[in-house]
């Protein structure tokens, strides 16, 4: 079963992460499928699959946090919804 295409805000929603956040993640290549001249939509599984790939999160929701200006991924011990 494939899920619908998100637009960035909701996959915000969906990660917990900011709109900023994404725009990183987009230049480090998280998959999106661009959508006219700037749009952009995101497979929430495969964005998820992304994470899990780069980061080695094996086991559930991918958080992200600043530090000093880097981009690190932690993972959390909880399941996907």
């Amino acid at each position: 079963m494939t899920t619908p295409a998100l637009t960035r805000q909701q996959l915000c929603a969906a990660l917990t992460i900011s709109e900023s956040t994404v725009r990183r993640l987009e230049l480090d290549g998280m998959p999106y499928t661009p959508i006219g001249v700037r749009g952009k939509r995101y497979d929430l599984d495969e964005c998820k699959r992304w994470l899990m790939s780069v980061n080695g999160c094996k086991s559930a929701v991918f958080y992200t946090e600043i530090t000093q200006g880097n981009l690190t991924g932690r993972c959390a011990a909880l399941l996907f919804g």
